[in-house]
């Protein structure tokens, strides 16, 4: 199991937005304590699903963060 806690001011809406976004990439995906986005993959996941995972959840993640400035 695996977490993703987000340090952000609006931690719990862009939480909330990328366990969306990552949904329609196809990844499945929890979000847990308002800011965690939490990855359970399988035991017998293999190296290829883990990198196909891995490109969309990337892909989840931009569509969020497109156009955000630090």
């Amino acid at each position: 199991m695996w977490g993703l806690e987000l340090q952000d001011d609006d931690s719990n809406q862009v939480a909330s937005a990328v366990y969306e976004a990552a949904i329609r990439q196809g990844v499945l995906v929890n979000r847990t304590a308002g800011k965690v986005i939490r990855l359970l993959p399988p035991l017998t996941i293999t190296e290829a699903e883990l990198d196909r995972a891995l490109v969309l959840l990337d892909a989840a993640f931009s569509e969020v963060f497109a156009g955000a400035t630090t």
